[in-house]
Formats: structure tokens, sequence, C-alpha cells
């Protein structure tokens, strides 16, 4: 098997979630799951990283729990 490069990983992963988040009813499930990786590319992801995760919040923030949860979440925010 050839070895994994983790940023094709985390960019398959990333851009997966993203077409999942326009599902209502897993909007939340994925944020919660996901908060942690989402903060962790806003700090240190590249443009195109960065930019899939600003996109994939504001698709998650059409739900009123994800919404509520990212005003209350200092480091979603402040990224």
């Amino acid at each position: 098997h050839p070895p994994i490069d983790l940023v094709s990983l985390l960019d398959m992963s990333v851009s997966g979630l993203s077409r999942m988040a326009v599902a209502d009813d897993s909007k939340l499930k994925i944020y919660e799951e996901a908060k942690d990786l989402y903060t962790e590319i806003l700090r240190r992801g590249d443009t195109n990283q960065r930019k899939e995760a600003v996109t994939t919040l504001w698709a998650l923030a059409f739900n009123n729990d994800v919404a509520m949860a990212l005003r209350d979440d200092d480091d979603a925010m402040n990224g």
C-alpha cells in the first residue's frame, strides 16, 4: 500500500463533511463531532482548507441548535 498522505486525507474528510452538512438532520451531529477539527483547520489549515471549513460551518449554522452552539464557541468564532 502507498503511504497515507495526511494532507490529502484531511482534505477528503473536510470535503466529505461539507457535502454531508446539507442534510438538516445531520447538522448538529456533524458540528458536535467535528468542531475541534474545524477549529484546528481555521487556525492552521491552508487557504483551501480554511475556505472549506468556513463554508461548511456556514451551512451547518442554518440549523438553530448549531447556530447557538457556534455563537457560544469562542474557539470556532475566533478560529
